[in-house]
This record gives structure tokens, C-alpha cells and sequence, in this order.
């Protein structure tokens, strides 16, 4: 039997979630995400992932971001460790300036 390594952490008052699947083989079907902006990177391993009909090989340290609405699928065939920041857009337009302090860094 596969076990399924997923933790969550979310805010419903901010709309965002933080999802980590470590050493997941899981595979996703083509869904959307309403109203959701999602920012993932791969940790571990590989997946291929599918928006708007084309398929790239997301690879360690590898980054993406799907927009909200768009129909994406995420395939595995081996153990992958992905981490992705869910973001609600209609929550993050309404938060008043003063809630997020941005900041600059060089790296």
C-alpha cells in the first residue's frame, strides 16, 4: 500500500496554503483551480506537468506557476518532493496595504 506524505498548512484569513508532498508518487488529473494562483517548486525528483495541452519535465529546483482557471494535470514516475504556495486572488486583492511588508534582498 502507498503512503501518502502531505502536509498543509493554510490561512484562511490570508487565502493562501502551503502544500509539501515529500517523496510522493502521486499523480494529479487535468483539474483547475478557481481563483487560485499556484507557485510550486520541485525539492526532489521530477514530474511532468501538463498546461494547456503541452507537457514540460519539471526537474529539482525547477519552478512554475499555473494561474487561476487554467486546466493543468501533474504526472509522477518516481518519488517527487514538490512544494507549492497556493494563493487566493480575490483575497490577496482585497488585504490592506499594511498586512504584507515587502521587502528587497540581493542574493
Amino acid at each position: 500500500m502507498q503512503q501518502n506524505n502531505i502536509q498543509y498548512i493554510s490561512n484562511e484569513q490570508t487565502g493562501t496554503e502551503l502544500i509539501l508532498c515529500s517523496d510522493s508518487v502521486i499523480s494529479y488529473p487535468l483539474h483547475n483551480h478557481i481563483s487560485v494562483i499556484t507557485a510550486g517548486v520541485v525539492l526532489k525528483g521530477a514530474v511532468t506537468l501538463t498546461v494547456r495541452n503541452t507537457d514540460k519535465i519539471y526537474k529539482e529546483n525547477d519552478a512554475f506557476i499555473i494561474y487561476p482557471y487554467v486546466p493543468h494535470s501533474i504526472r509522477s514516475y518516481n518519488k517527487y518532493t514538490l512544494l507549492t504556495l497556493c494563493i487566493n486572488k480575490d483575497k490577496a486583492e482585497n488585504f490592506p496595504e499594511n498586512v504584507i511588508e515587502i521587502t528587497s534582498q540581493s542574493f
